[in-house]
């Protein structure tokens, strides 16, 4: 009975692995058998309903593209709460993970043909195509889709795909400027999105700037991070300097006016840098007390 009881045992994880090995591949056909086989063997197996989940969607014809963006809603709210689900179940969350990029690509190819809707509801401005591709980590077609919103470096959420998907591509110092602009421009979006980045450089930064800068209005004092940093990392002025910001706000005037006085410092325009430095005092007292330290 005890040999009867090993045999079982490697029998069903046998089984389950043969249905593993098929969903790797795609292959409904072959994922269908397998688990026919496990299921005439264990009919109770918790493998059997969660794989059933992903044979209905292996089963289906190529999705097409999407006309409205209440398909797109649908299809995503199946593929978020029953799909990735089953699929972490079935193959473990690290394989179910990379099995879901397939399902999230073909949602983001159907999809492309719906334009960005910038409102206040998260749950609309996330059904666009770059998101998908950001599932997928196809970077090359995140930073396609998002070139296709208007104004996208002007948009938060846009933008933030776009640092993704640079980041991904061409590494953190080509990023930098992007960085830059998000963090002037929307902090919290800024936050949200270094923070998926999981960039040990950036990481560091953080804590550097949580430490010393005299923070006056939590989360939103990051919107001067990006002037803090170049203080304290004035090589990374060749990235800085090429943000394109806006000039009706006071981080992106101190980011500007500390790339300006750095510029006429290598210049030694001391009569320039004299008026530069009167205008970051009145903008923003504790980055000018930082500026003056670092030259003391």
């Amino acid at each position: 009975m005890q040999q009867l009881n090993f045999f079982d045992h490697g029998l069903d994880v046998s089984l389950r692995n043969k249905v593993v090995a098929a969903f790797e591949l795609f292959d409904g056909v072959a994922a269908r058998q397998a688990c026919q086989a496990l299921q005439d063997e264990f009919p109770n197996d918790a493998t059997l309903p969660p794989a059933q989940v992903l044979l209905t969607l292996l089963d289906e014809q190529p999705t097409p593209p999407f006309a409205q963006r209440q398909a797109v809603a649908l299809r995503n709210e199946w593929l978020h709460q029953q799909v990735a689900p089953a699929a972490s179940q079935v193959l473990g969350p690290e394989l179910g993970s990379a099995w879901m990029q397939k399902a999230w690509a073909d949602l983001a190819q159907a999809s492309l043909g719906l334009p960005y809707t910038r409102c206040s509801d998260p749950t609309q401005t996330e059904l666009h195509a770059a998101v998908f591709f950001l599932r997928a980590k196809d970077w090359q077609s995140v930073s396609d889709a998002v070139q296709t919103v208007h104004a996208w470096r002007q948009i938060p959420q846009p933008l933030g795909w776009m640092v993704q998907a640079r980041y991904h591509l061409l590494g953190l110092n080509a990023t930098w400027p992007m960085l830059v602009e998000l963090a002037c421009l929307a902090p919290s979006r800024f936050d949200e999105v270094s923070s998926l980045l999981g960039d040990t450089v950036l990481q560091r930064l953080r804590k550097q700037f949580d430490a010393q800068f005299e923070a006056e209005d939590g989360l939103a004092s990051l919107q001067y991070l990006p002037a803090w940093a170049l203080l304290e990392y004035p090589e990374w002025l060749q990235y800085f300097e090429l943000a394109q910001l806006r000039h009706d706000d006071f981080a992106a005037q101190a980011c500007q006016l500390i790339t300006q006085l750095l510029r006429l410092e290598k210049q030694g325009r001391q009569h320039d840098i004299l008026a530069a430095r009167r205008r970051l005092q009145g903008v923003h007292m504790g980055l000018y007390k930082q500026y003056m330290q670092h030259r003391s």
